[in-house]
């Protein structure tokens, strides 16, 4: 007795155009809400430095965490990211972790005001900022959520399929 099975070379085509088409749908859909999820964080750090102890003057670091949501895709590595850079100042980081500075004499500052107004000093004196934790805690407050709604991506792009769960598939 023998037993011959022949592939059609056209079958294993589709399956594999099936199967990267699957992997882009997936893909899509963490990137998607991967940027959701970094919004959603980006808020919930707004909410968090709101008021005590950090108080906001300018608006200017509230402002640069609300636009800076992104995500970037290298190979096959998706990251988002939530910045609290006001300019090239990394104010966020100095409230977060505190920061000492030091006293300068003798050089000329341009200082401009939140309502526009400009004045000039020379030097300042020496000051530190105590650290003000919100960015890092908040952080580990969104872990779920943010991987919550990635799973969600997941589930639902390969349910779109006609597939099992992320969560099902991950297990098997």
């Amino acid at each position: 007795m023998s037993v011959r099975m022949v592939l059609d070379p056209a079958s294993v085509d589709e399956t594999v155009s099936y199967v990267e088409q699957t992997r882009e749908r997936i893909l899509d859909a963490i990137r998607v809400a991967m940027l959701e999820a970094m919004h959603d964080l980006a808020w919930n750090v707004a909410d968090k430095m709101q008021g005590d102890p950090i108080v906001s003057r300018s608006g200017e670091l509230l402002g640069a965490i609300l636009a800076s949501p992104s995500v970037s895709v290298k190979s096959a590595t998706i990251t988002g990211s939530v910045w609290s850079d006001v300019g090239e100042k990394h104010v966020g980081l100095w409230l977060e972790e505190g920061t000492h500075v030091k006293a300068v004499t003798g050089k000329l500052f341009q200082f401009t005001e939140p309502d526009g107004k400009t004045f000039f000093t020379r030097g300042h004196r020496a000051f530190d900022v105590k650290p003000h934790p919100f960015l890092n805690p908040t952080l580990h407050e969104s872990e779920t959520m943010i991987t919550d709604l990635i799973q969600q991506a997941v589930d639902g792009a390969i349910l779109d399929l006609g597939g099992v769960s992320g969560e099902a598939a991950i297990a098997a």
